[in-house]
């Protein structure tokens, strides 16, 4: 059961164009993508910390309960990890996101104890898992750059085996989803100007911010544009 942090008006950390909540939902739609029937997603449009989601939470206490957030400090800190209740014993999945997002993101302790009493007073598996810094440059950018392979790794130590990719096809036409080498790919540094946009993109995420008529997306990679914001 995955709960994406923050939202319903709390952009959560913010850093260089990007909110956390915005980046733990793309995360958790990855997540739900590749894990198919064996995840579920929780209401996207709420608060679980600030409406207390969980205290009203009713699913099978076989579930695991995972909760995704990004950290923000000084721009040299980085580093993911993961939350457990103080006093608990990290059980055998979080060991192995602590395991996994330590070499993921490297730069702080893997196991941090916590206070998530509600979970604890429901009787519910919880975890609560900080994917890198969005304050920190290369923390975001592998983020953004390897989302599949960071949503791959956390529903492996969960033991769920993520889809499969397609296999590449010889058509005249490309497959849709499949993103072909080659073309044109919009500037990867951030563009501010009187009016400034940016887009979502198939298979990377959200790109730099862009201005001033530069082009945003790519060309030539059937890469489809997927959101911008507004």
């Amino acid at each position: 059961f995955i709960i994406a942090g923050h939202g319903a008006g709390d952009s959560g950390a913010v850093g260089y164009g990007y909110t956390e909540a915005e980046r733990v939902r793309a995360l958790a739609r990855r997540i739900v993508a590749l894990g198919g029937s064996n995840v579920t997603l929780g209401d996207v449009s709420r608060n679980w910390y600030a409406d207390k989601g969980i205290s009203s939470l009713n699913i099978p206490k076989s579930y695991q309960i995972l909760e995704l957030h990004m950290d923000s400090g000084v721009s040299t800190a980085k580093g993911g990890h993961v939350i457990i209740k103080e006093g608990y014993s990290p059980d055998q999945y979080d060991t192995a996101l602590a395991n996994f997002i330590g070499s993921f993101f490297p730069g702080r302790a893997n196991t941090h104890l916590a206070n998530v009493n509600r979970a604890a007073t429901k009787g519910y598996s919880y975890r609560l898992l900080e994917n890198g810094f969005i304050s920190n440059h290369e923390d975001l950018n592998k983020f953004n750059s390897q989302i599949d392979d960071l949503a791959r790794e956390i529903l492996k130590a969960f033991g769920i085996t993520s889809a499969a990719l397609v296999a590449s096809v010889k058509k005249t036409e490309p497959v849709d989803g499949e993103i072909k080498s080659g073309g044109v790919f919009q500037s990867k540094t951030d563009k501010f100007g009187t009016i400034s946009y940016q887009a979502h993109m198939r298979g990377f995420g959200w790109g730099n911010w862009q201005s001033e008529g530069l082009m945003v997306g790519s060309t030539g990679q059937n890469r489809r544009i997927e959101a911008t914001p507004h």
